[in-house]
């Protein structure tokens, strides 16, 4: 797939006036186990033209997603951060307060959603911006290396 100049812009003539196209084309790389896409310039994902990237995106990549690990990359794993409190907005989303384990501080976070034994990923960030959820429920939050590599959960915390 090719977002990016010329005659292959989204918006532009031919089937690249159809919104849907580049969902299709995502869709098709699934089908035959293609390993990624390339999108030639960032510039033309922010544009969203005809709201493309937004239809894409919530079809192929809904979910918050983990870096995947990196042998050549350092590991520095942080240790096990603390869960402070949690607070329900009136808009049912949950921000959470937390605080770094000892050792190594984390570059970044990692939230999951508990339901019953199995923890769901519902959103990452860097460390210094805020924590929220999507709804109440029982969090745990795990730290991140600036490799990407994932310490050890907190202990659960139920907002």
């Amino acid at each position: 797939m090719y977002i990016g100049q010329g005659d292959y812009r989204v918006g532009e003539k031919g089937p690249w006036r159809d919104p849907a196209q580049l969902d299709r084309q995502l869709t098709l790389n699934a089908r035959y186990a293609v390993d990624g896409s390339v999108h030639f310039s960032a510039k033309q994902i922010r544009a969203d033209r005809l709201r493309s990237v937004t239809l894409y995106r919530e079809h192929h990549y809904a979910a918050p997603a983990l870096l995947p690990p990196m042998a050549r990359l350092p590991v520095n794993r942080p240790t096990a951060p603390r869960l402070v409190s949690a607070r329900r907005a009136a808009s049912g989303t949950v921000t959470v307060d937390w605080q770094p384990g000892p050792g190594p501080v984390p570059a970044g976070w990692a939230l999951y959603l508990l339901d019953g034994p199995v923890a769901k990923l519902v959103a990452t960030g860097r460390t210094g911006t805020a924590v929220t959820g999507p709804a109440s429920g029982t969090y745990c939050v795990s730290g991140l290396d600036r490799s990407g590599n994932e310490g050890p959960p907190s202990a659960p915390l139920t907002a």
